[in-house]
């Protein structure tokens, strides 16, 4: 039996009920007795009336809802034509039971108005008068709503779901707002009126009552437990419906409405069945969400605009030591070590450079600092409103103590480097003065010349390395810098500075060993190689070294303006070891020398040593490596 004949039932029933009571308590008197009951039947009368208005309005509903297709049925199916059709026809049916019940009422009304004043019941026929203009005001609202529906069917053969959104915002708005407002105020004006006319009867038959007491009591008994039984009926059905919207709404797809009998609500339960299923095949389900949560190593909390906590996983209690109970709807800003005076809030967090991401310090439950490093999001709905923030933060104590040790180790092996560096420019500086030493001992000026050479190549290095040990970098070297002292190293053991003035031009570039060490000994050659032919006597003059980067390729150019070179005459000292020194050196770092000499007394040098060489591809390897790459090649 569908709900609304339940409660019609019901309804009447109960009005019959308290009718039959209001019948059997009238004493024997004629006239008092025979208005109660004319009075009774049209009440009776209105308030079947109005229920079967009621009906006909939850007829026209569900045949409405019966037009559109539910989601597992195709809008364009075989049946669609003949359940449209017949939906229209119930749709009239109904509406036109609706137009008869209401002329019905308005003849029992004017009917009942000639009858009051027939016996001089002016305050009943005044009463009747107020029902008798709802139903007049019934009439139109009757009248636009036949006409709503049909806009509804004519919007229904070609768009339902358009019709379905009408039939929400415009019929129900109607029906709402006009009918049953008037419908209730008919029926409710009728039950008051017959209250009135029961107590009336009751204050004349008071005798009468007293000795029916005892049915009246039994009648009244009968319809609370008429009442309470179909109450009983919903309410059981819907409060099991009630617990499984619950559980779905919690995250369980599994649970099932059990569905019994062909009413509304056994529909319902199948229609949400069909769609709890269907919610099962395309998203995941709470419980999964809940696994995947608790299976996270990484410490994960969820909070509420405020900073509230709402969520942690078991990893939370495991590394802090709370309780699941013991952080829940506390400020998540007391297990963040504040930085300074203030707490760090859940807004700092997210607010924090790089994202929200960071490294902090959380606080355990016995006070101790754990290091994290956090990352904090903002949690959005599907609209894009901020809901919360959820914080993911991993436990990097181990991370930071083997951080420590490496930190410890790099500045083991930095000392270890510098006194590496320390000591092999010792034992340079100690080859150097074994070499003046036994430079001392010779007589020949020529081979004491060579030694002294020698001795410079070997301060050339000795420099770099004295440089490196004393330098922030232990792989590169700042080459501007070892080019000016170099140079001064050079003219000094020449004894030129007097006459000849070297110029450095170079950028601040960095140079691995594997180039500075060839490159410094290049230069070293290449000036003295012009301190000694280029300016004999006491010949004054410049020396230029420039020094810088291109493109791809770095330009190394040493140039005087000494006395130069015939032309077409070779270089300098061709046979000596000095060039066949720089001619090693250039092949090894992969370079080109070029040699330009040139008399034309408007060029800034006369003689130019031009060499390019391409950047190192060692760039990244350590200093020992770098070292093993610096050797002399061989001549």
């Amino acid at each position: 039996m569908r709900i609304a004949v339940k409660l019609n039932a019901g309804f009447v029933a109960v009005v019959a009920l308290v009718g039959i009571a209001g019948y059997l308590s009238e004493p024997g008197g004629g006239r008092v007795q025979a208005q109660f009951e004319h009075l009774s039947r049209h009440a009776f009368v209105e308030v079947v009336d109005a229920a079967n208005m009621v009906s006909a309005l939850d007829t026209c509903h569900r045949a409405l809802w019966s037009v559109i297709p539910r989601d597992s049925e195709v809008a364009a199916s075989e049946n669609s034509s003949e359940r449209f059709e017949g939906a229209k026809q119930e749709v009239t049916t109904a509406l036109n039971d609706f137009g008869r019940s209401l002329e019905h009422a308005r003849t029992s009304g004017k009917h009942f108005v000639l009858w009051a004043e027939s016996l001089d019941q002016s305050h009943l026929g005044n009463r009747e008068r107020q029902r008798l203009e709802c139903l007049e005001q019934i009439k139109p609202a009757l009248t636009e709503y036949r006409r709503l529906f049909r806009e509804f069917f004519a919007l229904a053969e070609h768009d339902p779901e358009a019709a379905l959104d009408a039939s929400q915002q415009r019929l129900l708005s109607h029906v709402q707002d006009h009918l049953l407002p008037l419908i209730h105020f008919y029926r409710t004006s009728a039950e008051s009126d017959f209250s009135r006319g029961q107590r009336s009867a009751e204050r004349a038959t008071l005798n009468a009552r007293r000795r029916r007491s005892l049915f009246i009591t039994a009648v009244g008994l009968v319809a609370l437990l008429l009442g309470g039984s179909l109450s009983h009926s919903l309410g059981k059905r819907l409060d099991r419906l009630k617990k499984v919207l619950v559980r779905v709404g919690e995250g369980d797809h599994d649970v099932r409405i059990p569905t019994s009998g062909k009413d509304e609500i056994a529909k319902l339960g199948e229609a949400f069945n069909r769609m709890v299923a269907e919610l099962a095949e395309k998203t995941v389900s709470k419980s999964f969400t809940d696994s995947i949560i608790h299976s996270l190593r990484e410490m994960l909390l969820v909070t509420d605009i405020d900073g509230k906590i709402r969520t942690v996983n078991p990893a939370v209690q495991e590394e802090l030591g709370f309780s699941e109970g013991e952080l829940m709807d506390h400020p998540l800003h007391m297990l963040v070590k504040p930085e300074g005076k203030r707490p760090m809030t859940i807004q700092h967090l997210a607010d924090a450079a790089d994202y929200g991401r960071g490294e902090c310090c959380f606080l355990s439950r016995d006070g101790g600092e754990i290091p994290v490093y956090c990352s904090v999001s903002p949690l959005k709905d599907n609209n894009g409103q901020l809901q919360g923030y959820v914080c993911a933060a991993l436990n990097i104590a181990d991370r930071r103590a083997a951080e420590e040790k490496i930190r410890a180790s790099l500045v083991e092996k930095e000392l270890l480097l510098r006194e590496i560096h320390h000591r092999v420019k010792n034992n340079l500086q100690v080859i150097s003065s074994l070499l003046r030493l036994q430079m001392n001992e010779v007589a020949d000026p020529d081979l004491a010349k060579h030694f002294q050479e020698s001795q410079g190549r070997i301060r050339s290095m000795a420099l770099i390395h004295e440089q490196l040990y004393r330098s922030n970098q232990l792989a590169r070297i700042d080459f501007a810098e070892y080019l000016e002292r170099l140079s001064t190293q050079i003219v000094g053991t020449f004894g030129m500075r007097e006459t000849v003035q070297v110029r450095i031009e170079s950028a601040a570039l960095p140079l691995p060993l594997d180039l500075a060490i060839p490159c410094g000994m290049i230069v070293h050659e290449l000036i003295s190689n012009a301190l000694k032919h280029g300016f004999p006597g006491d010949r004054t003059g410049t020396v230029e070294v420039v020094f810088h980067q291109e493109e791809a390729a770095y330009l190394l150019e040493v140039r005087d303006n000494g006395i130069g070179m015939p032309p077409g005459g070779a270089p300098r000292a061709s046979g000596g070891l000095g060039m066949k020194v720089v001619d090693a050196l250039v092949r090894q770092i992969r370079g080109h020398m070029d040699l330009r000499n040139n008399q034309d007394e408007s060029e800034a040098s006369t003689t130019i040593f031009r060499i390019r060489f391409p950047f190192s591809r060692h760039h990244s390897k350590n200093v020992v490596e770098g070292s093993e790459q610096a050797r002399i090649p061989a001549i």
